[in-house]
């Protein structure tokens, strides 16, 4: 028996400027005995709608018992470090991760208010977040189900929605440069402004954004089982291994000894149950 079924693909042209890319999944059953998962930053904003009667609950950490519940959808903001998020089955969950800079575009809000949160999604898309559960509800099958998520991105597309031509610039160059200095002077602004608009469009300040991607990119390489901790430290910049080791503790929660133990090669990492 098929136990979870997942979707992925690039949007649309008229949303690809907006969103990253689409997913959906039916997840009926799992072999991992969690009913958590932490959640590690991955540089992106996401919306995601949970199409079961499980609401989404969100915790600030592994010993938080309470959390927060957000109903059927969310908006994520971008994190610096990781949150932990429950686990229900079985469920069916649409959703896509956006460009960076986008979220002011699709939900109009402004990225810097979301940072290391979650919104529901009723709050900024009010009665028709709503229409669109039902509509979701409505289709039988899970590629049905994403076609109409899609669309109603589409309708939200602004007129004229764009990020700002500085901040544009500075999303290109960053993953492969990363001197903030550098490229502060080459927009022609002050070192101040530079930081306010990048920051409200993205989230983050361009410093806080290009360690995440840093992370992202030794994260990678972590599942490469003959690449060795020295050698993902030192291609990606850390100044040593205890650095690595360091930085990844701080926004993993875990090592990156205990996140390659875990065996997945994802951003989810289960929280196993421990029995007493």
């Amino acid at each position: 028996m098929v136990r979870i079924m997942i979707i992925e693909r690039a949007p649309s042209g008229a949303l690809h400027p907006f969103v990253k890319f689409l997913w959906a999944s039916d997840d009926r059953e799992s072999t991992i005995p969690a009913k958590r998962e932490r959640m590690i930053p991955t540089g992106s904003m996401h919306v995601v709608f949970r199409l079961s009667n499980h609401p989404i609950r969100i915790f600030d950490s592994t010993i938080d018992e309470r959390g927060q519940a957000f109903g059927f959808g969310v908006v994520a903001g971008l994190r610096s470090r990781y949150y932990i998020k429950d686990v229900c089955r079985p469920v069916r969950t649409v959703g896509a991760v956006l460009q960076p800079g986008m979220a002011g575009s699709l939900f109009e809000v402004i990225a810097a208010d979301l940072a290391e949160r979650h919104i529901s999604i009723q709050e900024l898309w009010g009665q028709s977040s709503i229409d669109l559960l039902e509509q979701l509800h409505q289709e039988g099958t899970l590629q049905q189900q994403l076609d109409v998520f899609e669309s109603h991105l589409v309708s939200k597309i602004p007129q004229n929605g764009s990020v700002h031509p500085v901040v544009a610039y500075a999303l290109k160059v960053i993953p492969v440069r990363g001197n903030i200095s550098e490229i502060v002077r080459e927009t022609g602004y002050s070192h101040k402004h530079f930081i306010e608009l990048f920051r409200t469009a993205v989230g983050q300040s361009p410093g806080l954004y290009s360690r995440i991607l840093r992370f992202q990119r030794a994260l990678k390489r972590l599942t490469e089982p003959n690449a060795s901790l020295v050698d993902i430290a030192l291609q990606n910049a850390y100044s040593d291994q205890a650095h690595f080791n360091r930085e990844f503790r701080e926004i993993a929660g875990i090592t990156p000894g205990e996140y390659r133990s875990s065996r997945t090669q994802s951003h989810h990492v289960p929280i196993p149950i421990i029995k007493r």
